[in-house]
């Protein structure tokens, strides 16, 4: 649902994602590769971490949807609006779209905004429809992460800018998984690693040098 997706996205389930990156790593013969996500990939990184430790050496999490699975009324309406909003900004042109990227997000490299606003324009907000129908395959991240034995880097930015993790959540995490880093990232929002490149890329490389 991000990008050139053929057929329906509601309902695509993440246990899906999870086996084309199993699958990935098995036929490209990686000997246990450490996993970078982002949102769903985060998710997915995730969970590819806790089933298959044979495969990973560890797994870095990039603000994933630690979600519940039913969301609550504000959840659900600020969904809603979000999806108003990405269908509106998607039917603008790509220059208007570029314009808008550059505005909002003074902070990103130029290399960074081209590909946003395209992919802006394949977005399919009907990914989330499973999810505000209460119908959701977010894996129970509670319960994954409890299973993991992998070195984890959970990576956090701002809620009031975006950012999906809580710091309730982050603390529970950290709880749930012993293996499990925070590093919460001052002043990013969703996109920690558009919006503070170097602080992110800094705090990554300082978790693969000790794994």
């Amino acid at each position: 649902g991000h990008g050139r997706t053929i057929g329906l996205v509601d309902g695509l389930a993440f246990d899906v994602l999870t086996q084309d990156a199993v699958a990935l790593i098995q036929n490209l013969k990686l000997e246990r590769p450490y996993l970078f996500g982002h949102s769903m990939g985060a998710m997915t990184a995730l969970e590819v971490a806790a089933n298959r430790p044979d495969l990973v050496s560890a797994a870095v999490l990039e603000d994933p949807p630690f979600l519940d699975r039913s969301p609550s009324p504000t959840e659900r309406a600020r969904l809603q609006e979000n999806a108003q909003a990405g269908l509106a900004f998607r039917s603008l042109s790509l220059a208007d779209r570029l314009a808008r990227g550059r505005a909002d997000n003074p902070a990103w490299s130029e290399e960074e905004i081209l590909p946003w606003a395209e992919s802006k324009r394949e977005y399919q907000p009907e990914i989330m429809n499973s999810w505000l129908r209460g119908e959701s395959s977010l894996p129970l991240w509670r319960e994954t992460l409890s299973r993991v034995v992998r070195p984890l880097l959970l990576i956090t930015g701002d809620t009031d800018r975006g950012s999906l993790v809580t710091a309730e959540a982050a603390q529970e995490a950290s709880r749930l998984c012993r293996p499990c880093e925070v590093a919460h990232v001052s002043g990013a929002g969703h996109c920690i690693h558009r919006d503070r490149f170097a602080e992110t890329m800094q705090i990554v490389l300082a978790f693969l040098r000790k794994h």
